[in-house]
């Protein structure tokens, strides 16, 4: 019969967390936060939380890690089980000072495609967050893509990280000690991707990170269809330059609004083209309209004008659509709403975002 001592055994268990439990660690540098939390939050019959905290304790120490301790990130480290002596290894260990803010997404991100920006084709990446304790600090919102589970990499370095990645980013500098950033918008060439046209499921990673590379907090890793189109398509655009609401008219007997657009269209002489503009809540959710004249194919709340211009740069002032209250589907109260507005072919495939817009409308009875 063997006796084992029961120090060995724990620290060749130790051990194994370290080098052959998954393969977070068995990759050299410095450690990132999703390797760590994936340690701690790893299920094990024989591995006890302390001795997971002792074995990433002792790999931190040797390796370092990647990112700076906030409140939030701290935070969700003790719900992963990080106990204080992990906690504080970590800060001795991070790449320089501590980052004291954070950032809270308010939604899902939002993918426009088809925008043409300085002649070149590609999408809009639609944004609402918040940040906090980040005032006249400079960083930004970072957008990078996976493809089957890889960091794709860009095909320019004004669209790729420092690693090589492909990314999208917008500069951010808060006025105020909690700031609300709504509907904002980074621009991507679909050429970056470096696809050939079709459609692909993606995921798409959001990070706000200080300008010295620090993390302040990951926002999300979203599940995104993108469309990369064929070259051939045609560089015609839309320019949004106004929108207003007339409220409580009636029309053909339905009580309704009236939404007012001006916006020039370029590239279009001669071809028909809509103006379409989708109703939605201001969380995103969409309205579903009830008959088929103020229905989008998806069934979604919508309301079309017909724009055939006669010159290759034409300016429409006053573009009208009516749609019946009715048509939201909402009950009696208070609600704020969301105009999605963008130019489409008649195959509605789409031409231009133009804008979002936020109304208020009440339903009395």
């Amino acid at each position: 019969m063997i006796i084992l001592n029961t120090k060995f055994v724990i620290a060749i268990l130790t051990a194994i967390i370290l080098v052959g439990s998954g393969p977070a660690f068995a990759q050299s540098g410095a450690l990132n936060l999703g390797q760590i939390l994936s340690e701690l939050q790893a299920e094990s019959a024989v591995i006890t939380l302390a001795q997971k905290n002792d074995a990433i304790i002792k790999s931190v120490q040797q390796r370092g890690v990647t990112f700076t301790l906030n409140t939030e990130i701290e935070k969700e480290l003790r719900t992963a089980g990080a106990s204080d002596a992990l906690i504080q290894t970590i800060r001795s260990k991070a790449p320089g000072g501590t980052t004291t803010g954070t950032a809270t997404l308010n939604g899902p991100f939002k993918i426009v495609p088809n925008i043409t920006q300085e002649g070149v084709k590609g999408m809009q990446i639609v944004a609402n967050f918040s940040v906090e304790g980040m005032k006249d600090t400079s960083s930004d919102i970072v957008y990078r893509f996976q493809k089957d589970g890889e960091f794709m990499k860009g095909k320019s370095a004004e669209y790729s990280t420092q690693a090589g990645d492909l990314s999208a980013r917008r500069l951010l500098k808060p006025a105020y000690d909690v700031t609300v950033y709504k509907d904002l918008e980074a621009f991507l060439p679909y050429k970056e991707f470096g696809l050939a046209p079709g459609t692909y499921d993606l995921k798409l990673d959001a990070d706000v990170i200080m300008r010295d590379g620090k993390l302040v907090k990951h926002l999300t890793l979203q599940d995104v269809r993108i469309t990369i189109p064929s070259t051939t398509v045609s560089e015609a655009n839309a320019t949004f330059e106004k929108i207003w609401i007339d409220y409580n008219v009636n029309q053909g007997g339905q009580l309704g609004m009236v939404v007012h657009v001006t916006a020039v269209l370029n590239g279009l002489n001669g071809k028909e083209a809509y103006l379409q503009l989708l109703f939605e809540k201001d969380d995103g959710t969409r309205l579903n309209g009830s008959t088929t004249q103020y229905k989008s194919p998806n069934g979604q709340t919508a309301g079309y004008s017909s724009l055939k211009p006669i010159y290759s740069s034409a300016r429409f002032n006053d573009i009208k659509i009516f749609v019946p209250y009715s048509e939201f589907n909402l009950p009696v109260g208070k609600h704020l709403l969301k105009i999605h507005a963008d130019v489409v072919y008649p195959d509605y495939t789409a031409i231009s975002h133009l804008t979002y817009y936020d109304f208020e409308y009440t339903r009395n009875r």
